[in-house]
């Protein structure tokens, strides 16, 4: 059941909504310019908010948030011509619900709009080199608010990116429904040390586990923890692949230096890297401590951000 509604519910979030949004302006089913205005601001900001905060190379595609924004450009300029130029329709109660149920909606895609453009507000970062190479790379979890990352409710995490690397068409993996993990982009990718430090945490034991089959045990997987040259802060770098890893604890690493390669151990439902930095965490880098901004050469990433 879980797996039929992880992948339903994409179908109907990335295809069958915007379907249905740019038939409905299309064939422009109203001639009331009042009802076409709700009725084309709610397939506007449901569009852009798919295109600003949906995660494509998981399900559609890096590329098509391009091509879905213009279409619905071309949907609005033909659907507008339409129209009549009276503005109020005859008002009842069925039209007067469906108005409140539009601009309701209106209303909740307008509120994550500005979630999503404001997911970059920070201070203080630290600044690491990105610890991947040969590819496009893209954050799927990462910014400074819920609406794009899923980690900022844990305060050591709030910075958080999981990152995963996507193919030519823009897809995360080399097949439409990938069941193995030699099938996604990132499995096996040579990870690189994002600065100078000594390694002061390290696992290395646990399995790659199947896609959707997840640890709970052991939420980070294989791991390694850097304290950062002339500072305080923690690097995690977790769910990496078993026996992949290049250094041990009391190891110094220098920036750039191979040190493992992206797996999928740990709590997690496909391959991808994860990577926080953390102060104050008296122990526990992963739930305990305070949180901190990570830029890469000077850039903090968000979602649907890519690094090539």
């Amino acid at each position: 059941m879980h797996v039929l509604l992880y992948r339903a519910l994409p179908f109907l979030l990335y295809v069958a909504l915007p379907c249905f949004f740019l038939i409905q302006m299309w064939y422009n089913y109203t001639t009331s310019l009042g009802k076409w205005i709700l009725q084309a601001a709610l397939a506007g900001l449901y569009i852009f908010d798919l295109f600003l905060i949906g995660l494509w190379p998981v399900y559609g595609g890096y590329f098509v948030r391009y091509l879905l924004v213009g279409l619905f450009i071309i949907v609005f300029i033909k659907s507008s011509f339409n129209i009549e130029k009276e503005f109020f329709y005859k008002l009842s109660i069925k039209r007067t619900l469906s108005s409140f149920v539009y601009l309701s909606f209106i209303c909740f895609f307008v509120y994550r709009i500005i979630l999503g453009l404001n997911a970059s507000s920070y201070s203080n970062p630290v600044e690491l080199a990105f610890p991947l190479k040969e590819g496009d790379f893209y954050t799927a979890h990462a910014g400074t608010n819920e609406a794009v990352n899923h980690h900022c409710s844990i305060p050591a995490q709030k910075y958080a990116m999981d990152i995963i690397r996507i193919n030519a068409l823009g897809f995360r993996a080399n097949k439409w429904s990938p069941k193995n993990l030699n099938d996604f982009c990132i499995f096996g990718s040579s990870l690189y040390s994002p600065c100078d430090g000594t390694i002061i945490e390290s696992l290395d034991q646990c399995e790659d586990l199947e896609p959707m089959v997840m640890d709970e045990k052991n939420p980070a997987g294989n791991y390694l923890a850097i304290h950062k040259s002339e500072s305080e802060i923690i690097v995690i770098l977790a769910h990496l692949m078993k026996g992949s890893l290049l250094v041990k604890k009391g190891d110094m690493v220098k920036k750039g230096q191979p040190i493992g390669r992206v797996g999928n151990s740990g709590h997690t439902s496909e391959p991808h890297l994860h990577i926080h930095a953390v102060l104050n965490h008296t122990g526990d880098f992963l739930f305990k401590g305070e949180g901190v901004p990570i830029t890469f050469n000077h850039r903090f990433l968000v979602r649907n951000d890519l690094v090539r």
